[in-house]
């Protein structure tokens, strides 16, 4: 009989999952990446249920083979649907159920999504029945791969005209991403493809005498070329090495079942050679010796080995490692969260996407204070393994590794069993594939790309089981195998077609409801982005727009409150304040109960109560302060956190105890900027202008980029109305020492944060003349950071700034500050 229409349909679904999850992207979206591919797997993945369930009710007899009973026994399916009831339950158990179910914005790998690859694998496993199918999945993901490497090749040498069709803002440093968004995992979906390529070269070579094969060869060996060349583009340094294990297991496999010695020494000598590199990189930082040198010390060995070999993250990944361990290891309770089950988690974890709670606990005192200063939080410690053990648990960590060793026991007990030459080389390729991918996932986090080719693999193993243990001849080409006539067609009735029609319309409304949602209101966050940017009030109603289409997403209804308040920070008029700060602080409570245990939800909320409260609410001093207690409990040691909650004291006139907040804050991150100019300002607030001015200079003595944390301190300062005190200590001390470049250059910036740009002006004049060669960038972008905040000041600029050539040439970024001035100089006449 004719094959079911839906049975078509479903084959056309798979193979769209494959084509297009590598190569899609919203650049509407403001995550243009994981925040597409995620619903669009979602979507895809329920119109292949959808299918599956339709042309089961219709032609039930042709599912007759379809025996739980055999699914239940296979080892692969049984791991696998372990894993997932073990997902469930940590979902279940989850200090954030609701997170851990649906995803993160930033990740969207909840256990929707893991459900989501389940019915993919469960359903690929079943449904195909030939190699034809199985060929075809194979071209397809090709085909995939290579639009993925002619976009990053082309992205390379028109970086400009690419970006402009991502429509993202950041500008191209070098390495490619393709369209999946970053090089590494690029790099990763590259690296576990390219063993299929190589599977269908050494087989269409042993072919090539007959038919087509001599031109699919050709076009394979091109294929190729173009993966190896985008993967070598993708990388900074010698991180290529980590993306050509794949290879190396392909050749070592081949040379093993071909008993070619040459090609297994080949192999077994490179992937010896990764393994030495891997040790000298990894043993300082792992296994630190037992000598007399401080940690200190032998961390900032490695630090340099790690900078001489271009591997600048690693040792921030190492850090990442160590904390990771401390959360599986100490099993902290996260704090307010009256977690009744904590006696469970290092069994069963805090659940899918709660490792940005709990590393807050642990975080790298070497990252605390400059990656919380721009809310910039950890969501993944860069290794899937500590990922899946701090979230799931070790039943997690132990149920996704006996997928692995099942997988390999059943892939190497196919290849023993094979006879055709085509299903040893598939073999091979998924072998080697999954072994890239495991030592991917130790350095990098697991994405939606590389899980594609993952599940893929996993639901070909089977498939191939299936066709070994087929009695008969063994075929050697990919062909299909014809399947018996069914008569199931006779027993169809029409109301079952009704039925399942209806059934396959339902789910995928479905899903077209669950995938349109996030894509359209990320789509209305961006335009609100955008919208802000430009100062248009427009702004307001896209950011609202987004909260209204899912108001179960906390990052939207805080995008919503942080734009409430930069309005009402500029608004004058008391009742309409009032009315957006009340929009404020009612979206930022909607996004704090959402996601309770994110230090940055408390603060933010308290930073506006401490505003409100300056500007006469006085009633809201309890929460303001019991917030900021709040995010210092659920992120401690956190310099920034104290900062803010000094300030708030200072604000409130409490001064005692914002001196015990810095003094902490010294105590714990003394090199933090920010604590010292706050210490000079608690001074000054108190008089003693001689002691003020060295707290405040201090920073910038150290390291002049510190201006540009002066700038912002100033800003939040100006909204109550402290600049002043900072000020008259700078000026006392310029005084004192007229000589000295850094109080004319910090007064430059006071003097604009008291709307006097001409006083602003002859300061920064008075600094640049002074200034030594080294701190010329530093200054000059300050000053010119200072221009785009002030009308008035960028109007003044031009005719000083052109007088500075000669002090920009002694700077060691004269090449860079040079056009710099001139295009200021250019664009402001």
């Amino acid at each position: 009989m004719r094959t079911s229409i839906y049975k078509r349909a479903l084959e056309i679904s798979w193979l769209c999952v494959i084509f297009l999850i590598p190569l899609f992207f919203n650049p509407q979206s403001n995550k243009v990446w994981v925040s597409a591919k995620a619903p669009l797997l979602q979507f895809l993945v329920l119109a292949m249920l959808a299918f599956w369930v339709a042309d089961w009710m219709l032609s039930q007899a042709n599912h007759k083979r379809l025996k739980w009973q055999n699914v239940f026994t296979s080892p692969l399916h049984l791991a696998i649907l372990v894993f997932g009831l073990v997902a469930a339950l940590a979902t279940a158990a989850s200090i954030t159920p609701a997170i851990s179910f649906w995803g993160s914005y930033h990740r969207k790998a909840g256990l929707l999504t893991l459900t989501c690859w389940i019915l993919f694998f469960l359903i690929l496993a079943q449904q195909i029945r030939n190699r034809a199918q199985l060929l075809r999945a194979v071209y397809t993901l090709l085909l995939s791969s290579g639009i993925v490497s002619l976009v990053g090749i082309l992205q390379y040498f028109f970086p400009d005209v690419m970006l402009k069709v991502f429509q993202i803002p950041h500008t191209f440093n070098g390495r490619v991403f393709s369209t999946i968004g970053n090089p590494l995992f690029l790099s990763s979906f590259l690296a576990m493809v390219i063993p299929f390529n190589l599977a269908l070269i050494v087989h269409s070579w042993n072919k090539r005498k007959e038919g087509n094969n001599t031109r699919i060869l050709i076009g394979l060996a091109i294929l190729l070329a173009m993966q190896f060349w985008c993967l070598w583009l993708a990388q900074y340094s010698v991180t290529i090495l980590l993306y050509i294990i794949a290879p190396i297991i392909f050749i070592i496999l081949l040379g093993w079942t071909k008993r070619k010695r040459l090609l297994l020494g080949l192999g077994a000598a490179s992937l010896l050679a990764l393994g030495i590199i891997a040790a000298i990189l990894l043993s300082p930082m792992l296994l630190p010796g037992n000598g007399a040198e401080t940690p200190e010390a032998q961390g900032s060995k490695f630090d340099i080995t790690a900078e001489d070999m271009g591997l600048k993250t690693l040792d921030v990944r190492a850090q990442y490692w160590h904390s990771a361990l401390n959360i599986i290891l100490e099993s902290p309770e996260v704090p307010f969260s009256n977690d009744r089950l904590h006696f469970l988690r290092k069994v069963i974890g805090y659940g899918p996407e709660t490792f940005i709670v709990t590393f807050q606990l642990f975080f790298p005192k070497k990252l605390i204070s400059e990656d919380t200063y721009i809310s910039q939080l950890v969501d993944r410690p860069h290794n899937d393994y500590l990922y899946l053990a701090a979230t799931m648990g070790l039943l997690g960590l132990i149920s996704f590794l006996s997928i692995l060793a099942v997988f390999f026991y059943l892939c190497f007990r196919y290849l023993r069993r094979a006879t055709a030459d085509s299903d040893k080389l598939l073999l091979i390729a998924m072998a080697a594939g999954i072994a890239q991918y495991m030592a991917d996932i130790f350095f990098n986090l697991s994405t939606i790309s590389p899980e594609l080719v993952f599940w893929l693999i996993l639901a070909m193993t089977p498939v191939i089981g299936g066709f070994i243990r087929i009695k008969g001849p063994a075929r050697a080409e990919f062909e299909g195998i014809a399947q018996p006539k069914s008569s199931a067609a006779s027993y169809a009735t029409r109301t079952r077609a009704f039925l399942s029609l209806g059934c396959a319309v339902a789910l995928i409304i479905v899903g077209i409801g669950m995938a349109s949602r996030p894509l359209l209101a990320d789509t209305y966050l961006k335009k609100g982005l955008k919208l802000q940017r430009a100062l248009n009030e427009q702004a307001i109603y896209a950011f609202d727009k987004a909260t209204k289409i899912q108001p179960e997403e906390a990052t939207y209804w805080h995008f919503l409150g942080a734009y409430s308040d930069s309005v009402a920070r500029r608004v004058k008029k008391e009742p309409l304040k009032t009315e957006i700060l009340s929009l404020a602080t009612k979206s930022f409570n909607k996004a704090l109960e959402l996601n309770p245990y994110i230090a940055y939800e408390h603060y933010y909320l308290a930073d506006v109560y401490t505003y409100w409260t300056d500007k006469g609410a006085t009633d809201k001093w309890t929460e303001a302060l019991s917030l900021y207690d709040e995010a210092s409990q659920l992120f401690p040691n956190n310099a920034v956190i104290l900062n803010k909650w000094s300030l708030a004291l200072i604000t409130k006139g409490d001064l005692d105890e914002a001196r015990k907040k810095l003094d902490h804050a010294a105590s714990i991150d003394p090199d933090w900027p920010e604590t010292s100019f706050l210490s000079g300002l608690l001074l000054a607030k108190e008089g003693e202008y001689d002691k003020a001015a060295p707290k405040i200079i201090a920073p910038i003595q150290d390291n002049s980029a510190n201006l540009n944390r002066f700038i912002k301190l100033c800003y939040d300062l100006a909204q109550y109305d402290m600049v002043p005190p900072l000020h008259d200590a700078l000026q006392l001390y310029a005084q004192t020492v007229p000589s000295e470049w850094i109080p004319h250059a910090m007064l430059g910036v006071t003097s604009l944060f008291m709307a006097s740009p001409d006083k602003s002006l002859d300061e920064c004049n008075s600094a640049m003349l002074l200034v030594p060669g080294e701190n010329v960038s530093d200054l000059f972008l300050t000053i010119l950071q200072l221009s785009s905040m002030s009308p008035d000041f960028k109007k003044l600029l031009p005719g000083i700034a052109t007088e500075w050539r000669a002090k920009l040439m002694q700077s060691p970024q004269r090449d860079a500050l040079l056009p710099a001035l001139d295009k200021f100089v250019l664009d402001s006449e």
